[in-house]
């Protein structure tokens, strides 16, 4: 379940019905037939249907993990448009949300790769991702402009990013950047699951070569401050706090920030 307590963000159909039901007031209906496509196409790689890949098996980034960054980035274009209703052009909505559907298929593996789980690639996956895009992409008729569009949002989920050597074309791509980069957080952090789900973090982390923590316990314990220390900072700054759309969407509340308020008071108490 979501952070608002009515969608199964488990479920991509049910998902995907809350995605619609917000970008049918947002732009043109047939626009959003490329979404779904798309859509169609990350569940199958994640199911280990899509030719060439196995199944996900990275138990944090999973399907659920895409759907919540998915159905944030929605809530946060929704949001925007609430707000400045001619800031945001049709075309960069749906780039945007093709965005954070592909943001974290670098963890996929290919049918040849037998060693490890796609945890491995933790350090490189937006690397991967955006590799991906660029062969899939060009299949549904995308110009190489909306390709470099895509990679830069995708570029914006990074753990590691640097700002400044993302090439954006405009001021719009940027924004839209931000709002992937920003859902990505949100999503996650915000989960009702998010305590039970940093062990399964952890055990990606230890996989990926990330060592700074000793234990499960470790990362929980010092999940507060990273939220406080880094997290604020990249939504705040880095991102220009595009997360105060998700008010606009829920109409005051933030329900994104006050879940995520939420699961830190909780880790605190550990």
């Amino acid at each position: 379940m979501d952070v608002s307590g009515h969608i199964n963000t488990k479920d991509p159909d049910e998902t995907n019905r809350a995605v619609r039901k917000i970008c049918e007031s947002l732009f043109d209906s047939r626009l959003f037939d490329k979404v779904e496509y798309t859509l169609g196409d990350v569940i199958r790689l994640f199911d280990g249907e899509y030719p060439g890949y196995q199944r996900c098996d990275t138990p944090y980034h999973d399907l659920e993990h895409t759907l919540q960054a998915y159905l944030a980035t929605a809530r946060m274009f929704d949001g925007l448009m609430h707000e400045d209703p001619a800031s945001m052009q049709e075309e960069c909505l749906v780039l945007g949300l093709i965005s954070a559907l592909w943001h974290d298929t670098g963890f996929i593996k290919e049918t040849y790769d037998t060693e490890g789980s796609g945890a491995k690639y933790t350090l490189i996956h937006v690397d991967r991702s955006k590799i991906f895009v660029v062969k899939y992409l060009p299949k549904l008729g995308f110009s190489p402009y909306e390709i470099r569009f895509v990679k830069n949002a995708i570029s914006c989920t990074g753990l590691w990013l640097t700002l400044s050597r993302i090439p954006f074309n405009s001021e719009m791509e940027r924004r839209v950047g931000y709002i992937v980069g920003t859902a990505d957080y949100l999503g996650q952090m915000s989960d009702p699951n998010y305590l039970q789900k940093l062990p399964l973090l952890y055990d990606e982390f230890i996989e990926g070569g990330i060592s700074e923590y000793s234990c499960p316990r470790e990362l929980m314990v010092q999940t507060p401050a990273f939220f406080q220390d880094f997290v604020m900072k990249r939504l705040t700054t880095d991102f220009q706090s595009v997360y105060r759309f998700g008010g606009n969407h829920f109409k005051g509340k933030n329900l994104y920030i006050e879940g995520i308020n939420k699961n830190i008071n909780q880790l605190q108490a550990i």
